[in-house]
């Protein structure tokens, strides 16, 4: 529909309001004549040769709000099943969904990418570390670029194709799609567990790394904050949740620095202050993750290439910010995702303005 038909139609049906009105009316009440909740003022809702005018409605249905509706919206909250990204970075929040979910089954989806399809999930009911996905050789073709783990970059540009990957090795994925992407590296890093038939089964891994200066991987970072969130508790002693993170590396320290920023749940002014007055057990949670960001860091940080990693405990709300930024800067914000590793410094200048409790291992 063009403006010009809108703005027509618009016109139209704004001089004729309160007509508009009642078909409008009659229109939810023929498309809801089933619903119990209706049925009880509304007994003759059914016989299609009575019509309901506003009046009768008005008069037959009482005023409610939220209290008086809940118990229909939890009958119409009948969830079966709930659809979730589940693999790549966005595995670290499936404990939480499956802590809310309860007894509603987690299932993964496909694998898409904003470019095109690339794989479909056959078992949506396995686990973000056991969720597999098989190739679709009719979506786009697929080229394969290898992936060498422990330089944490690809091997040179000579992409193998689907005949050519072997089971247990990386690679990232290359596509020509039917929309005008061609030889398009799509950034994800994926690992060949298996065939299926003769299609490539994959299993995503991460984002790629956007430069060589990176030290530490999506992959790298998620792990070790899984293990520093039972060491957080064990150590402090409390209940502490990561609720978010991320990463980035600073460029002003010499050698450069690698930097965490966390942010936790209900970090209010007693934990605040636990914090604060618990500095030597923090530095030892700092110590743990440090030993844990992955094999490229260890390398580096034993040459003495980097300088001991920072921490920083950020106030809450933090990464309610940046989603507010990224949208502001045109990210829609369906498609957003917290970022794992920061390679803006404008952003991390964001985070660095509400640090609660800062820790170096110098």
């Amino acid at each position: 529909m063009t403006d010009d038909a809108l703005l027509k139609q618009i016109d139209e049906s704004t001089k004729a309001f309160s007509r508009h009105q009642d078909d409008t009316l009659r229109s939810i009440l023929q498309h809801q004549c089933g619903v119990h909740y209706l049925q009880r003022y509304l007994p003759d809702i059914g016989d299609h040769s009575l019509t309901i005018d506003a009046a009768t409605f008005r008069r037959s249905v009482p005023l409610f709000c939220y209290d008086d509706y809940v118990d229909y919206i939890n009958q119409l909250a009948d969830v079966r099943i709930q659809l979730h990204i589940l693999s790549g970075s966005m595995k670290q929040y499936y404990s939480k969904l499956k802590y809310y979910a309860g007894e509603v089954p987690l299932v993964g989806g496909d694998y898409f990418s904003s470019e095109c399809c690339v794989a479909i999930n056959l078992d949506i009911k396995q686990p973000p570390d056991q969720t597999r996905f098989v190739m679709l050789p009719t979506a786009s073709y697929f080229e394969f670029l290898p992936f060498d783990s422990t330089e944490n970059n690809v091997v040179g540009e000579e992409t193998v194709d689907a005949c050519g990957v072997e089971v247990g090795k990386m690679y990232e994925v290359v596509v020509t799609t039917y929309r005008g992407f061609y030889r398009y590296r799509l950034g994800d890093i994926v690992r060949v567990v298996g065939f299926y038939n003769s299609s490539p089964l994959l299993e995503f891994v991460m984002r790629a790394p956007k430069a060589s200066y990176e030290i530490v991987t999506e992959g790298d970072l998620m792990a070790a904050m899984e293990t520093f969130q039972l060491v957080l508790r064990n150590t402090m002693g409390m209940a502490i949740e990561i609720m978010e993170f991320t990463s980035s590396v600073e460029f002003g320290s010499s050698p450069k620095r690698q930097k965490i920023f966390i942010e936790l749940k209900d970090c209010n002014t007693s934990l605040q202050n636990k914090l604060r007055e618990s500095m030597l057990l923090l530095k030892e949670c700092c110590a743990a993750l440090e030993d844990d960001l992955g094999s490229i860091y260890k390398v580096q940080r034993n040459k003495g290439e980097i300088s001991p990693l920072s921490l920083s405990i950020l106030k809450c709300g933090n990464f309610d910010r940046l989603l507010k930024l990224a949208i502001e800067n045109g990210t829609p914000a369906s498609q957003y995702k917290p970022p794992k590793i920061i390679r803006n410094p404008s952003i991390v200048g964001v985070l660095e303005e509400y640090v609660l409790v800062n820790i170096t291992l110098d």
